[in-house]
């Protein structure tokens, strides 16, 4: 396993992220086979969020019993829209987020904290302000946005700069080889890849800011289960959010070229993307998510793998 850093965490953290939205998890059912093979794995950074369901209990309680509070990295998000898309950035509901969040995983703070929507009403002055507040007071240590604009991220950079005020050190765009057409979800989705997200790729670079990427193999697109060759015959087959969100002609095509690359280099479709992702010049941290751990562990050969810029760019359709 490769581990990076993240501004304002005192922790390594694992390249491979889990996602902790499974099924069975939100449910609340045992999920130890899963989480010990991720940790033997090497993957020590957990993604979790108020709109999980059980799932938040399912993994405090299993760091609990496994002693592993103070070595984990909890990534944290809150103040998910509500009921009709009620926005819920304001501080009572991030607030409440936060305390129910610690209270289910059994933790005293969270490593990174995210906010899960974005509300541009909101002026990014009373965002610096609660974030650091929040920081103040032990309860976070490095924070966020997830499906937040660059635009915004960096508008709340400005204010926490001139403050001298703690900025956000990272984001959690969309982002993978594949270009999403659609929102996967309702509103308030951010993704940056493909050419819409050049800018927004060339600031976290240039800004330093960690980018947590969701989706990071297109919610299945990228899992090397679905074929090129095959999308017309196969699509009644393919998860409707994935669908909706990557099925264009153009990502038929990344596709392809992924399963090219993959049998040029005895690889699998799914470390070709992985890898494409950790070779673009972020500092990129991959959420991915299975049931099965054989899955979680196959991914593992991308982290060490490097593309070439060619070879990214080839991927990319730009060449």
């Amino acid at each position: 396993m490769e581990y990076g850093t993240i501004e304002f965490t005192d922790k390594p953290i694992s390249r491979l992220v889990f996602g902790t939205a499974l099924p069975e998890m939100q449910r609340g059912d045992n999920a130890d086979e899963i989480l010990d093979a991720v940790w033997e794995a090497g993957i020590n950074a957990f993604d979790t969020a108020r709109g999980y369901r059980a799932s938040e209990k399912v993994l405090g309680d299993w760091l609990l019993r496994r002693g592993l509070q103070e070595q984990s990295v909890l990534i944290v998000k809150g103040g998910l829209d509500g009921l009709f898309g009620k926005k819920r950035i304001d501080e009572s509901s991030v607030r409440a987020d936060l305390a129910k969040s610690l209270q289910n995983l059994q933790a005293e703070k969270a490593d990174i904290y995210m906010l899960h929507r974005d509300d541009e009403r909101v002026p990014v002055s009373v965002i610096a302000e609660l974030m650091n507040a929040l920081r103040a007071e032990g309860k976070i240590d490095a924070f966020g946005g997830s499906n937040w604009t660059a635009r915004r991220v960096a508008e709340v950079n400005e204010y926490a700069y001139v403050h001298n005020l703690q900025p956000f050190s990272v984001s959690g765009p969309n982002y993978s080889l594949v270009e999403q057409v659609k929102p996967m979800w309702g509103g308030g989705v951010v993704s940056i890849g493909g050419s819409k997200g050049v800018a927004d790729r060339a600031y976290y670079e240039r800004e330093k800011i960690a980018v947590l990427s969701y989706a990071a193999l297109a919610s299945g697109f990228l899992s090397g289960k679905i074929y090129s060759s095959g999308l017309d015959e196969t699509r009644q087959r393919i998860a409707r959010r994935t669908r909706k969100g990557f099925l264009s002609k153009e990502n038929a095509e990344r596709l392809r070229r992924a399963e090219v690359l993959a049998a040029q280099k005895r690889l699998r479709v799914s470390q070709v993307a992985l890898a494409f992702l950790f070779s673009s010049g972020l500092n990129v941290f991959a959420i991915v998510s299975s049931s099965k751990p054989s899955h979680i562990v196959s991914n593992l050969a991308a982290i060490s793998l490097r593309l070439t810029k060619e070879e990214c760019n080839w991927l990319d359709l730009l060449i």
